[in-house]
């Protein structure tokens, strides 16, 4: 779907859908190659905020649009900061693109965080679930992890499945 068409569904509809992106050399664009201008904030509670209040999650995100923001990078998983179990943040995540896409915003979900206080944990279906709602979300971007050298992390883990899953695709979009 182009830009043009994504827009005319939109208005048809009454609902948003914005084009997915592409990477293009050194630019994000959508698929018709207009230039994707990133201007995002950190939201790292913004999934578990959508499950446990989701007003409070619609007020944030129509902040964000006042302020011409359009990618809002998120936590699927998180033990220190605040608790939210992995499969807790995948269920979310399709209702918060469907709230954030009403707004023209994309979401940046941060795969893996605090691994090492998930023990057990398949870490490579994980990424191929989050992967997989990018089907039905266009506007999922996905960040693999979040420092993966730190502390709370299973670095010498994460880095076979992060790198043989992001080859070419930053952000999980395709490269053209």
């Amino acid at each position: 779907m182009t830009g043009a068409e994504a827009l005319l569904l939109s208005r048809s509809t009454g609902s948003r859908v914005l084009p997915r992106l592409h990477r293009h050399v050194r630019w994000l664009r959508t698929i018709d190659g207009e230039r994707f201008l990133y201007r995002g904030t950190t939201a790292f509670q913004l999934a578990e905020l959508v499950r446990r209040n989701p007003r409070q999650a619609d007020v944030f995100l129509d902040w964000m649009a006042a302020n011409h923001l359009n990618v809002a990078r998120v936590l699927t998983m998180c033990a220190h900061l605040f608790s939210l179990r992995p499969e807790d943040g995948r269920a979310v995540l399709p209702d918060l693109c469907a709230l954030a896409a009403r707004r023209g915003i994309y979401v940046l979900a941060t795969v893996f965080v605090d691994t090492k206080s998930f023990p057990g944990m398949n870490f490579a279906d994980h990424l191929a679930a989050v992967r997989t709602l990018q089907v039905q979300c266009p506007n999922l971007l996905i960040d693999p992890v979040n420092e993966i050298d730190h502390d709370t992390q299973v670095g010498d883990v994460l880095l076979p499945i992060v790198t043989g899953s992001t080859t070419g695709s930053p952000f999980g979009v395709t490269s053209q």
